[in-house]
């Protein structure tokens, strides 16, 4: 009996890690052929100090999304627009926001920045930046946009915007501590939530379930 029973665990412990590996290997095969059919779903990002996550300086390239195909380059900033001189006399208007006001979802000539530096007669520096909220695009401001001496600062908020501040821990953000806010440097992102961050499998999942749930609201309000 106990022969037998060492077999069956044997059998089991083997089973198991069997089960893993195709599990695993499904989930990257899935990777894959999301990636290869849908495009890739990168915007070239890297960890500093000074905000958190930013993209990376001078990059450029090509988003292919599911919902669509847009070109970008960043500055020296890492921001999504044109070099500007600090010096320069010309007035300035900074914008500040997140992934509205950076606009990598159309190209950079339809961004709502570079349209209105085309109808007004002030030079636009666009430091919008995607996912962010409030506090980041303060530190942004504090960090970057205040060195040009702006004349104007447009800061375009979304309602989401506040709910980010408590979840962009990856960034530079505040804490309340005895009824003040503190300021805290960027947590270290582990590994697999980087991963999961980029993966274009959860992106393709988190969008069927919001679909679905979109659907389920429509068919409820006939």
């Amino acid at each position: 009996m106990k022969t037998n029973n060492r077999i069956l665990e044997k059998m089991n412990k083997k089973n198991i890690i069997i089960l893993i590996l195709v599990v695993l290997f499904s989930l990257i095969l899935a990777e894959l052929i999301i990636r290869l059919f849908t495009g890739i779903f990168e915007y070239n990002t890297m960890k500093t100090d000074a905000i958190g996550i930013q993209r990376v300086p001078n990059a450029q390239g090509k988003i292919i999304h599911p919902d669509f195909t847009t070109h970008y380059k960043y500055n020296s900033l890492g921001f999504r627009d044109n070099e500007h001189d600090l010096d320069s006399p010309v007035q300035k208007i900074v914008l500040l926001g997140d992934s509205f006001t950076e606009g990598l979802s159309v190209e950079y000539n339809q961004t709502f920045g570079y349209l209105l530096e085309q109808n007004i007669q002030y030079e636009v520096i666009n430091f919008g930046l995607g996912g962010i909220g409030t506090s980041q695009s303060y530190f942004i401001m504090r960090e970057y946009a205040l060195k040009y001496n702006p004349d104007i600062i447009i800061y375009n908020f979304y309602p989401n915007d506040v709910r980010d501040n408590m979840e962009r821990v990856a960034y530079r953000h505040f804490v309340l501590e005895n009824n003040q806010l503190k300021e805290m440097s960027p947590a270290k992102e582990s590994p697999i939530k980087n991963m999961m961050r980029k993966s274009f499998l959860i992106l393709y999942i988190n969008k069927i379930l919001k679909g679905s749930s979109v659907s389920a609201k429509q068919g409820n309000s006939f």
